[in-house]
């Protein structure tokens, strides 16, 4: 099996409700395809994990992370999973970090673009 990491950039939820209620990231992805031996037979990743980083903060909540989290797998479809919650929370408060995620291909992945699409969302 071969693994490529690549961070995503600064990610910020800014949450300004002014309540206690907290909130969740979430994230899900689609598997990812490159070139395979023809065009009709593309090698698709086995695994793709979302890891958030530690979250910094600023106001009153108590950010958390899931760590490494897997979010597609080519065996079992999966719903988006929770990476990065807000809890404790009181008044406006924001927090970021920084994830990276990590396409796992199978060993005999041939080099060359994969493609995929990640999509996080807060609720």
């Amino acid at each position: 099996m071969t693994s490529i990491t690549g961070n995503l950039g600064v990610t910020t939820v800014t949450d300004g409700r002014g309540s206690t209620a907290g909130w969740t990231v979430s994230a899900i992805s689609t598997n990812f395809t490159g070139p395979g031996a023809t065009t009709a037979t593309p090698t698709t990743s086995t695994v793709v994990s979302y890891d958030s980083g530690t979250p910094t903060k600023t106001g009153t909540v108590t950010p958390g992370s899931t760590g490494a989290t897997t979010i597609a797998n080519a065996a079992t479809p999966i719903t988006a999973v929770p990476v990065v919650t807000g809890t404790l929370a009181s008044g406006n408060d924001t927090a970021s970090f920084t994830p990276s995620i990590t396409v796992s291909l199978p060993a005999s992945a041939l080099a060359g673009v994969y493609t995929g699409t990640v999509t996080t969302s807060v609720a």
